[in-house]
């Protein structure tokens, strides 16, 4: 049975934060931002920080995509677009004060805060940096089911948003962990830039030596292209 990739909806937010909890639980970055273990209580708090996406009418430039398998939801992402050049003021932001406003699962002072706030504050900085003011699309995040990886459930995601980015003449930008970054190079995205954070600063992350997180692009192209590791046809 194809694969289709549909909007998400409110209704599908409790099963897409079961998969990513579960595709997350080795990334030392998600287990900072996301506390609380893979617990009822903690995915109940990723719940309710996701549902602004979901409950944004379907005209909006957020596109939360779920991929179905028959009935059974086997991956998510969200695509975002930013159809036009923006201003320095509106680019810039959010702020690194603004950020750790924004961090309301972790204690100012702590090591869950500081390494929070250094991680998104670098990553922050990494995409105002090479993107500025370009319209484009952004991946952020892109979640599979762990049972179904190596399937082409990632690569349906992506595909659809090139194909948006595409349609639109604009580049798609993401950020990747070491285990993405091989599916995102087979759909045309490179290299620019990454962050490395060690670890061993905080050792209740329950990691040690460095994590590394790139930001890749892959440019606007004018005619169609697709994932090597897209397996079925996708469904829009």
């Amino acid at each position: 049975m194809p694969f289709q990739v549909l909007r998400a909806t409110p209704a599908d937010a409790a099963t897409m934060m079961i998969i990513q909890f579960k595709a997350m639980a080795h990334e030392p970055y998600h287990h900072a931002v996301f506390p609380g273990g893979n617990t009822p209580s903690a995915r109940g708090a990723a719940e309710k920080r996701r549902m602004p996406d979901l409950l944004l009418p379907e005209d909006s430039e957020n596109f939360v995509m779920k991929v179905v398998e028959g009935e059974t939801i086997v991956g998510w992402g969200k695509w975002k677009v930013f159809p036009k050049e923006r201003g320095r003021e509106e680019w810039e932001q959010p702020s690194l004060k603004q950020i750790q406003d924004s961090m309301t699962w972790a204690e100012r002072g702590t090591w869950r805060w500081e390494a929070s706030s250094e991680f998104l504050g670098r990553v922050t900085a990494m995409r105002q940096r090479h993107v500025q003011a370009r319209a484009h699309l952004l991946l952020n995040p892109c979640m599979t089911d762990p049972q179904h990886q190596r399937r082409g459930v990632g690569a349906a995601l992506v595909q659809w948003g090139i194909d948006h980015a595409d349609a639109l003449g604009l580049p798609a930008y993401l950020e990747a962990t070491a285990a993405g970054r091989p599916l995102y190079e087979r759909c045309g995205f490179r290299v620019i830039d990454k962050v490395v954070v060690d670890c061993d600063r905080w050792p209740e992350m329950g990691e040690r030596g460095h994590f590394t997180y790139v930001m890749m692009v892959r440019e606007a192209r004018t005619r169609e292209g697709e994932c090597e590791e897209k397996l079925p046809r996708t469904a829009a």
